[in-house]
């Protein structure tokens, strides 16, 4: 049997979750296939701008209570430190909080969840719409949104081009995510830390937590013998601030999480006539900030363009066309920038002049920060 629905939307994180609740408002037939279930941790650092503040509110879904973030603090393992106000702020929520409140406020709009769900296959029928093939059996719709993160099998699937490409600074980079209990961190403070082969963030979340995330190359890690603890012992602890942190902290994990393979190669945001959102669309460099804040604008684009489309004012090429040009307009720029500053964190070689080049000049280091935020949404 074949269920029937409007949207599709493959991947239960923040743009598929929130893009859900808008369309289901809206009252179009809306469907979200997840492969795992709510509430679950995933690796992510946790701090969102508030340029998703009034975004949030109109799906329902209040941050006031939860930790304000409005400074920022970078470091390398030389002892270096660039310090600055961050004019527009945000707040820490973890995904485990984050993508279960989002779920609620989805299926309260009237959307259906298919949780422990993984999607195989999906195929453009053109004026026919979408089928959908699942572990949980067949389903169609007319409008499509791919919103799996940063790697699945549907890229493969897709033969998405990105996975053909090959970039020394953008490819093969490892995820590694802990939470936290440390009394030396400051409530409105993200700290970014240097070390060699990476970088690791660390701002507070809810229930006194700390979010602390790190990048760090493949490379980096098989010289560490492919053992986390040995990473963190030999080569993040020669930072004095992450030193503090391993000597001081409470690690509440009984292991971290971890996802390798991360690519921020540049992707397209229509794919097969699907409509990419968040790190679908493009994996953002950590380092231009707001990843999660870029995920709930994406799913917002797409609803614009996508109900315009199910309400048969818009044909489906002119959809994909101006969700497109509309993805760059809004993205591109940031995507830009995160790339740039993904290159200069590649070696301390790189960085040390960076941040004396901005302690230095003001105005321009007041320019990177501002390229890093957005605007209220």
């Amino acid at each position: 049997m074949q269920h029937s629905y409007e949207v599709l939307i493959i991947g239960g994180g923040i743009a598929g979750l929130s893009a859900a609740a808008l369309f289901a408002r809206a009252g179009f037939a809306t469907a979200v296939f997840e492969k795992e279930d709510y509430p679950r941790h995933k690796v992510c650092g946790e701090y969102i701008s508030r340029e998703s503040v009034p975004f949030l509110k109109e799906i329902g879904l209040e941050t006031d209570h939860l930790p304000q973030i409005d400074r920022f603090l970078l470091s390398t393992t030389g002892g270096q430190t660039l310090a600055a106000n961050l004019p527009l702020g945000g707040f820490g929520m973890s995904r485990y909080a984050f993508d279960a409140a989002l779920a609620d406020c989805a299926q309260k709009a009237g959307a259906v969840l298919f949780t422990q769900t993984k999607v195989e296959s999906i195929s453009d029928l053109g004026a026919a719409g979408f089928e959908m093939r699942t572990s949980n059996g067949l389903f169609s719709g007319k409008l499509a949104l791919g919103s799996w993160g940063k790697k699945s099998n549907l890229d493969v699937q897709l033969q998405r081009p990105f996975l053909r490409k090959t970039d020394a600074v953008l490819d093969g980079w490892v995820g590694i995510k802990h939470h936290i209990r440390y009394a030396n961190h400051p409530e409105d403070l993200i700290a970014l830390h240097h070390f060699g082969g990476g970088y690791c963030g660390i701002s507070r979340v809810e229930a006194d937590r700390l979010c602390l995330c790190y990048l760090v190359r493949g490379e980096a890690l098989r010289k560490a013998g492919n053992s986390i603890f040995n990473l963190e012992e030999t080569v993040l602890c020669r930072n004095p601030f992450l030193k503090s942190i391993w000597r001081d902290a409470e690690f509440l994990y009984p292991k971290p999480l971890a996802i390798s393979g991360i690519s921020f190669q540049k992707r397209s945001p229509v794919i097969n006539g699907v409509l990419c959102l968040g790190d679908s669309a493009g994996l953002i460099p950590p380092l231009s900030g707001n990843g999660m804040s870029m995920a709930l604008h994406s799913a917002k684009i797409a609803f614009e363009h996508g109900s315009a489309f199910l309400n048969r004012t818009k044909k489906r090429t002119d959809l994909e066309r101006d969700f497109t040009r509309a993805w760059n307009r809004q993205f591109r720029r940031r995507m830009w920038m995160g790339r740039l500053l993904q290159g200069r964190f590649g070696s301390e070689a790189l960085l040390s002049p960076t941040i004396s080049l901005l302690n230095a000049v003001p105005f321009l280091k007041s320019a990177v920060i501002r390229s890093t935020h957005g605007t209220a949404f």
